[in-house]
């Protein structure tokens, strides 16, 4: 076993020194555990095999210990100088067949095992499973102090407050708190996958309540499974300690080996080789010969270039279904949230969220049973705490009576309610007065070279009116044109499975050109089109007056045939009337009014899309796969002395694409127009005419500049999300993040619109195409994007700029 040299250590210390190496091959063994029993005092043995180990201590037995090999126990006496050599035997049952090379960390020898059986172990790779989750979200504000708070709430107004205090005594003001159980049929396999609520509880202030996102499973599993090369968090992509590529910007070290029963568990600790970049710390426990997880435990360093998020931590617990197979049994997060990173969180008023969910009764594959729609009872808006109590107590929340009480109270103070008003106007654009909500709130004012300022007031009845119809209008004057505008209209929406909604009205307003174009296909959840809000109206960079009269009747009805398949058919009757300062001509003869009657149908697609639903308005939210819009339009129109059909045919392809850290943006249009149609009603190129930096615009051209018949275009943009800057010395303690943009077009206009129309100034783009290209910098004190843009086609552009500097004010994680 051992060769041993002895000699007299006069000062009374105990030194061991020598090599390890293989019994059978007498190779040298690297990173050997040495440590003397019942003592801290320990070592490894270098590339070399090589160890030295020395101890004052009385402890007469030295171990020596590897992953693969039989431990070996050295009995020494105090104060003697030994120099060994070990040889340690093979266990031929513990790494199958694993070969570690002399220069080789052990820990990296068992990440092998782990990325060659991910996709045994991983559990998404059961097509069919059944499970019962029970999920508990909640979210406090802790440090809740009048002076911690005196900047955003006024000290009158704290004093109202119900603050209370958590286990560790810190003054608290729990804000949201919801339980469910919900039964999971899972099957991947024609996506008919359901999830059936049994139970659930939910109370929030500020109409926190009401939320409810469709997409985002009880168990966080899809967004956060550790198997996968990739996390995705708060819109960013995190690489996992787990990826195929881990050990890049992983550091791995071999902690501990235990045996449970029948097998041996190594702990494994991971950190960023960069403290910079989105990785985690922590660790995990692997059961040997499987090599499949039991727990993950893993932590963001504050360091990471994310914003507001102070501090994050999720931990994952795997248990065995059967003999080869684990599968979630439960998992925990836990996140504080503050606009700048703090090193200490104790006297810092900050939001702290807690997520837990529990997982039973799991069925994978063939066992996993169907629904039974029979037996599916409708859950009860707030269920009993009897529904919730066996799992309580596996959570890490306290009282939930106490909490569900502070809320209650919160609730019942006069200005709360009023936040709660002031929040949800900004989501959904109105500000609710009971039974009636006013806005929106961005075209209240605005001004134009026509209407000079303008004024408007909207209204409508609200869901606490009835939550499955509404009707209102609005109506607007212009100081300038001296002209009221106005409209109205009513929405009615089923009581289906999949949203139905029938809607219809009637308006009259000044639009520029383009304007309603299909800009709406892209930005599917914005309150207005973005050129003629106030806030634009503030950063006008140019006037226009490209615009028109336009009155409309429209009828529709929107369908979702089942996740993610929606249409749209629509009728529309249209008046344009000439514009001031835009006259329409047809053969040398003044026209008023252009008629047009168009049917209208449309086809949305997407993929595993988070989705909400307020009121009657649907939120769209994330997904990374594509979102396909398609268009097509038949229609007539008339003017005096000539009519004639139409038809159009429009695509819209949207798609964010993570690319690793990275992330990637593109939306992809083309489209035709089949026949003559005057140039109103050609597709107008999507212009700019602010500082703002407009992300689906082209930036260096004006609004209402070029019209065509048939185009394709792309807008891309790349976010490095700080990978290329946080190698920066210095530099990187700004957070800054580098994007890139590249915006073309490419397309004709015939001039045989012209016979129906006249053009009142030339459309024509100047060689068919144009080119935009941008580099900039986001993130600039959490909230600015910058970016310089340069147009180098076409290179002659009369009255459109080549350079420009824009400016973007963004809040993005």
């Amino acid at each position: 076993m051992y060769l041993p040299v002895i000699a007299q250590d006069e000062s009374g210390m105990t030194k061991v020194e020598g090599y390890v190496v293989d019994d059978v091959t007498g190779e040298s063994l690297p990173f050997v555990n040495i440590y003397f029993k019942n003592t801290t005092v320990g070592t490894t043995s270098d590339l070399e095999g090589k160890y030295k180990i020395k101890t004052r201590k009385h402890a007469d037995t030295l171990i020596f210990s590897m992953m693969g090999y039989h431990p070996t126990k050295v009995y020494v006496e105090k104060g003697k100088k030994y120099r060994l050599i070990i040889r340690l035997k093979e266990d031929s049952q513990t790494l199958d067949e694993v070969v570690i090379t002399p220069d080789e960390n052990p820990a990296h020898v068992i990440l092998r095992k782990i990325i060659k059986n991910k996709k045994r172990n991983n559990p998404e790779q059961f097509r069919r499973f059944n499970c019962k989750t029970y999920t508990v979200l909640n979210a406090t504000l802790t440090n809740a102090t009048k002076d911690n708070l005196k900047l955003i709430i006024p000290p009158p107004l704290f004093k109202s407050l119900p603050v209370t205090t958590d286990s560790l005594n810190r003054p608290i003001l729990p804000f949201y708190l919801s339980e469910k159980i919900a039964n999971n049929y899972i099957n991947k396999d024609g996506d008919t996958s359901q999830t059936v609520v049994v139970a659930k509880k939910v109370k929030g202030i500020v109409g926190l309540e009401d939320l409810d996102i469709e997409g985002y499973d009880n168990s966080l599993s899809a967004e956060m499974n550790f198997y996968k090369n990739y996390v995705d968090l708060f819109g960013h992509t995190f690489i996992s300690p787990l990826a195929s590529n881990g050990l890049v910007l992983y550091k791995y070290y071999l902690e501990d080996s235990t045996t449970v029963g029948n097998h041996m568990y190594y702990r494994i600790k991971f950190v960023p080789r960069d403290e910079k970049d989105l990785a985690f710390t922590g660790y995990f426990i692997v059961i040997k010969g499987l090599w499949a997880i039991t727990t993950i435990d893993a932590t963001l360093p504050k360091s990471a270039n994310i914003n507001y998020i102070n501090r994050f931590k999720v931990k994952f617990d795997f248990d065995f279904i059967n003999d080869s197979t684990l599968f979630f049994k439960s998992n925990h997060l836990e996140a504080s949230f503050h606009y700048f990173k703090v090193k200490d969180e104790t006297n810092r008023a900050m939001i702290e969220v807690g997520k837990t969910t529990i997982y039973s009764d799991v069925l994978l594959g063939n066992q996993a049973k169907a629904l039974d729609t029979t037996s599916v009872l409708p859950v009860e808006a707030v269920a009993p705490d009897s529904s919730f109590l066996t799992y309580r107590n596996q959570t890490n929340l306290e009282s939930f009576e106490k909490t569900t009480r502070v809320i209650d109270s919160t609730n019942h103070v006069f200005w709360v309610r009023a936040v709660e008003k002031t929040t949800n106007m900004f989501i959904t654009g109105y500000f609710n007065v009971g039974k009636i909500d006013i806005g929106p709130y961005l075209g209240t004012f605005k001004t134009n070279e026509i209407e000079g300022t303008r004024l408007n007031l909207g209204l409508r009845t609200s869901e606490d009116f009835n939550p499955y119809y509404s009707v209102g209008g609005s109506i607007g004057y212009g100081f300038g044109d001296k002209e009221w505008k106005y409209s109205l209209y009513g929405q009615y929406k089923f009581k289906t499975k999949y949203r139905t909604i029938i809607s219809g009205g009637y308006i009259k307003d000044l639009f520029l050109f383009g304007g309603y174009g299909h800009i709406k296909l892209i930005k599917e959840n914005m309150l207005n089109t973005g050129e003629d809000s106030f806030v634009a109206s503030i950063f006008r960079r140019v006037s226009n007056e490209r615009r028109s009269m336009l009155s409309r009747a429209t009828i529709a009805i929107e369908k979702e045939w089942t996740k993610g398949v929606m249409t749209k058919l629509s009728y529309n009757y249209d008046e344009i009337r000439q514009g001031l300062f835009v006259p329409f001509i047809h053969n040398g003869e003044p026209v008023n009014y252009i008629y047009n009657n168009a049917v209208n149908l449309r086809l949305r697609l997407s993929w595993k899309e988070k989705i909400s639903d307020k009121f009657l308005r649907r939120y769209y939210l994330t997904t990374f796969y594509p979102i396909i819009n398609l268009v097509g339009t038949f229609g007539k129109y008339s003017i005096p002395g000539y009519e004639a059909n139409y038809f159009k045919i429009h695509l819209t392809v949207k798609h964010m694409v993570p690319v690793g850290f990275m992330r990637f943006r593109y939306v992809f249009e083309t489209g035709y127009i089949f026949g003559e149609v005057p140039f109103p009603m050609l597709e107008f190129v999507r212009g700019n005419d602010s500082y703002g930096d407009a992300k689906y615009r082209f930036n260096l051209l004006n609004n209402a500049t070029s019209a065509l018949d048939k185009y394709a275009s792309v807008m891309a943009e790349h976010h490095f999300n700080g990978l290329v800057m946080n190698k920066i010395p210095l530099i990187n303690k700004l957070n800054l993040r580098l994007v890139m943009s590249a915006k073309y077009f490419v397309g004709t206009l015939s001039d045989k619109h012209s016979e129906v129309l006249e053009y009142p100034w030339d459309m024509h783009i100047p060689g068919n195409q144009y080119l935009e290209l941008g580099a900039g910098f986001e993130n600039i004190f959490q909230l600015i994007r910058i970016e310089g843009i340069w147009r180098p086609v076409p290179t002659k552009f009369p009255g459109m700029p080549v350079y420009g500097i824009r400016i973007r004010f963004e809040f993005i994680m």
